[in-house]
């Protein structure tokens, strides 16, 4: 689809597009030889699909936790088999709040409603005991909301910063340290102004992560060296003396005749 049907395409609208690419598998995508099987798809399809049998969910459970709610208690823990677990502060959210537990071999794992991951344990197998993760105690929001104020005052134009440090957050909320980390010795030790160019750059074309403004300033910087390389040889004037120039302007190189290698190769 997109490396061989959109390339090229006109686009009028999607009633159009669907209608396009169903027709572009009919006749094409499924209708000739592969290449690496040299099967066509439709013929093996039609063979497949006289074994296929309708889905029936299985007549038992696989484990009687999986997917399993459980509700959060006030200190941010979870009761599981009489023992208690933890989870980041700031998990719970009112009454009525719950993760979702997964139970696999020893091992314990708390997910959010969303499917994030927010905690994984070892199972304990006594009574009465608090498992904790003492990072879970850790309210690290504030060092974050810190690094990003102390991130924003390296660029001149605070409201553009604001607006991209801002979107790395929301686009990557687990892994926001490293981000701002990154962006920061991205910009350690380096120009103001191709700071600045980077910073516009990114919001400009919606570029919002590390890497990306990491990419963009190491391009401005390559941009600036050559247009440097090039003003330094254009402003280039070799200072030559006036007697030295008239003999480089004179010199004839020695010459030979023909007859002189005649000589030689007779």
């Amino acid at each position: 689809m997109k490396h061989n049907f959109l390339p090229g395409r006109r686009f009028v609208n999607l009633d159009v597009l669907n209608q396009e690419v169903l027709l572009w598998l009919e006749r094409t995508a499924n209708a000739k030889e592969h290449t690496t099987t040299h099967l066509v798809p439709d013929a093996e399809w039609q063979v497949e699909k006289q074994h296929l049998r309708p889905y029936e969910p299985l007549p038992y459970p696989i484990s009687g936790t999986i997917g399993k709610d459980y509700h959060v208690r006030k200190d941010n823990t979870i009761s599981y088999r009489g023992n208690f677990y933890t989870l980041p502060v700031g998990t719970y959210a009112g009454p009525g709040t719950q993760v979702v537990l997964e139970a696999r071999e020893n091992n314990l794992f708390l997910y959010a409603q969303d499917g994030k991951l927010l905690a994984g344990h070892l199972i304990e197998s006594g009574k009465g005991i608090v498992v904790i993760n003492n990072h879970h105690r850790r309210d690290i929001s504030t060092k974050i909301r810190e690094l990003q104020d102390s991130l924003m005052q390296q660029f001149t134009n605070q409201e553009q910063a604001g607006l991209f440090l801002e979107s790395i957050h929301n686009r990557y909320p687990r892994y926001i340290r490293d981000q701002f980390l990154h962006v920061r010795d991205t910009i350690n030790g380096c120009e103001q102004r191709l700071v600045d160019d980077a910073l516009a750059s990114c919001v400009d074309h919606h570029l919002f992560s590390s890497g990306e403004f990491h990419d963009i300033l190491q391009h401005h910087r390559k941009q600036k060296d050559k247009q440097s390389h090039h003003a330094v040889f254009k402003a280039f004037r070799p200072k030559t003396l006036q007697s030295d120039l008239n003999k480089i302007l004179s010199f004839v190189p020695e010459s030979s005749t023909i007859t002189t290698y005649e000589k030689i190769l007779c």
